[in-house]
């Protein structure tokens, strides 16, 4: 059934997964009045002039955002399949830790190409909620 409580977590996991979107992970200031925000759709400078700086792209993180919040919700919907779901929990697992993973890579990419200390912002704490969440679904799912 879609009351259960691995329900309710793995929806939010996939809130927590929306809300990448739209939540810094870090912020870089930079002494000469620039600042810079980097999310899960690139890093973008918020204050100072115009800068032309070259930055990788964050695609890796946006195409695992997005298959972590889908397959949470594909979780969900596999509710009268409790195997599947489990195998499909633990592969969201794997994703949310890759994602982690990703976002300290760039992140630290970032601060080396910026030449300044980061400052992690609240989007930097999604993942590892999600990753709690997932952990607290696949025990209520091996439960029933």
């Amino acid at each position: 059934m879609i009351q259960r409580i691995q329900s309710l977590y793995l929806f939010i996991v996939f809130i927590a997964s929306l809300c990448l979107f739209f939540v810094p992970i870090a912020s870089y200031n930079i002494s000469e009045g620039f600042s810079f925000q980097f999310s899960v759709l690139g890093i973008k400078q918020i204050s100072g002039e115009a800068n032309d700086l070259s930055f990788n792209s964050t695609y890796l993180l946006i195409v695992t955002t997005i298959i972590l919040a889908l397959l949470a919700i594909f979780t969900i919907l596999k509710y009268k399949n409790r195997p599947l779901q489990i195998k499909l929990c633990n592969f969201n697992m794997l994703l949310c830790v890759l994602l982690i993973v990703f976002i300290f890579y760039f992140s630290d990419t970032f601060t080396e190409q910026l030449n300044t200390e980061s400052k992690y912002q609240v989007g930097t704490f999604l993942p590892l909620l999600s990753l709690i969440c997932l952990i607290l679904a696949n025990r209520a799912i091996k439960k029933d």
